[in-house]
């Protein structure tokens, strides 16, 4: 047994030194890539000799290139992986000596004796089969050669929940996986409905005008804008007035001696003056706002136009013990 081993390891050592000797010749960067592989060869460095075969394999593709990618992963123990590019060199390489192809044959007969059988079927066709993080086919799949041990499978589709299954490989055995997988449910989301009604024609009376599904208010009338405004400048005229009886009533208030008998009076009238001021001062604040909102509701159009009908007039009377503002106007 170890005679047949040690010949077995002879041969195979043969081949690949005649593999690297065929140097592709069609393309220069093919051979670089070549002679790289061989390099990485020399010193033991397979892995990286297979990135740099299979770069040459793509530019120039020899068969005997393949087989030497067969070759490294058999010298790395990655059988299944050997297995299938021998199998690719027998395709691809019926050229090659007869010799050379029936040692091949030999050796993917005695790997596969380390290796299990693995056929995944899916009840859905076109699905992707993942192994081991490695995209092996799609649906219906051919029985693939996997090493010994535990491996993940994945299957996915679109439109399908992903499946997951984990197997264990026996060599010599082999196995067959079934997996089913399912509709993935989506969320119904509803359509809007277009309405098919016209739109209301707005007139002059409708508020709001429904235009097209939206709420369209009606502009405010000039009128109001401007009646607010003559409240605003009546209230202001009103706040300054009281303002200055407030200023005059504590000059009056500093002056008189707190034994006189009208100080506590006077006193009391500027308390009053002053909390009237606050309250002009508040109510003519609030017109001012609403004054500059109306504005931007206000027909823009007519607010620069003369009214025939629009008659405003503010006033203002202040004296001693009352207060009188308004504004009186036809419409």
């Amino acid at each position: 047994m170890k005679i047949y081993s040690v010949v077995i390891v002879f041969f195979m050592v043969i081949f690949t030194l005649n593999a690297f000797s065929q140097v592709p010749k069609d393309s220069a960067k093919a051979k670089e890539h070549f002679l790289k592989a061989k390099a990485f060869v020399e010193e033991g460095a397979y892995e990286k000799a297979i990135i740099e075969l299979k770069t040459s394999y793509d530019l120039d593709p020899l068969p005997s290139t393949l087989y030497n990618i067969a070759v490294c992963y058999d010298k790395l123990h990655k059988y299944a992986d050997a297995v299938k590019y021998y199998n690719i060199y027998l395709e691809k390489g019926k050229g090659e000596p007869q010799e050379k192809r029936q040692k091949v044959s030999e050796r993917i007969k005695e790997l596969k004796t380390y290796l299990g059988l693995v056929s995944i079927n899916v009840d859905k066709e076109g699905t992707e089969v993942v192994i081991d993080d490695q995209v092996i086919c799609i649906t219906p799949c051919s029985p693939v050669f996997l090493e010994t041990g535990e491996h993940e499978v994945i299957v996915r589709k679109g439109g399908f929940s992903e499946a997951e299954k984990k197997i264990t490989v026996v060599s010599g055995e082999n196995i067959e996986v079934l997996i089913s997988i399912s509709p993935t449910v989506s969320k119904e989301t509803k359509q809007p409905v277009e309405s098919k009604e016209e739109p209301i024609k707005p007139t002059e009376k409708s508020t709001p005008v429904i235009e097209h599904g939206k709420v369209k208010r009606k502009p405010v009338s000039p009128a109001v804008f401007w009646s607010l405004l003559g409240i605003t400048v009546a209230s202001g005229v009103s706040w300054v007035a009281v303002g200055a009886m407030v200023i005059k009533k504590d000059r009056e208030v500093t002056e008189m001696s707190t034994n006189d008998p009208e100080y506590k009076s006077a006193r009391d009238d500027g308390k009053k003056l002053a909390l009237t001021a606050d309250i002009l001062m508040g109510l003519t604040t609030g017109f001012a706002v609403a004054s500059i909102t109306t504005y931007f509701f206000t027909d823009l159009k007519k607010l620069g136009k003369k009214e025939k009908n629009l008659s405003l007039s503010a006033s203002t009377i202040v004296n001693k013990n009352s207060l009188v503002f308004g504004v009186n106007g036809d419409f």
